[in-house]
């Protein structure tokens, strides 16, 4: 637990379970285990852990965080947690991202302090996921989408190569 990711006020390890937070709906784990990121019954969203130079916490600083913090982000209907930021999306279909997305947002390839609407993104989404440094989401109108990294063939794109892509690549399902 040297990032904090336990949660538990304390940034050693435990070999036994500990309650960080009551009242909670749902949780997303960083893929690199290095925070994490839970929805209260309430529906306030709470992060904790490893904060980077990315934000990944979208608390606006870089500080680690030992416990869960509020962050200031419309309730979710669902978020995802990444390598180093999260996205999530409203009942209504509001997308919004904080640390890295690695997306670019309103012709800004950027990570944030705190949580942004993703504009290309806002109304178009049903269905939406994240990997390591790769997001994925099923588009209204049926198509499978991704952005990020594709080092792995992430992507779908029946490639595998370092190149990023910035903006949604589609393909029909």
């Amino acid at each position: 637990d040297s990032f904090n990711q336990l949660g538990n006020g304390s940034d050693g390890s435990s070999d036994t379970p500990s309650v960080i937070m009551s009242g909670v709906d749902s949780i997303s784990i960083s893929n690199m285990g290095k925070f994490g990121v839970a929805k209260s019954t309430s529906g306030e969203l709470f992060t904790w852990g490893k904060n980077s130079t990315y934000y990944t916490l979208g608390t606006g600083t870089t500080s680690d965080e030992e416990s869960p913090v509020k962050v200031d982000v419309p309730e979710l209907a669902e978020f995802h947690a990444s390598g180093n930021g999260v996205v999530g999306m409203t009942k209504s279909g509001v997308v919004y991202g904080f640390g890295f997305f690695n997306l670019i947002n309103d012709n800004h390839y950027n990570f944030t302090k705190t949580p942004v609407e993703l504009n290309e993104l806002s109304g178009k989404v049903k269905l939406l996921k994240a990997g390591h440094d790769t997001y994925q989401y099923v588009s209204n109108d049926n198509k499978l989408c991704g952005w990020g990294g594709n080092g792995h063939g992430e992507l779908g794109l029946g490639v595998d190569s370092n190149v990023e892509y910035h903006v949604p690549v589609c393909t029909d399902i």
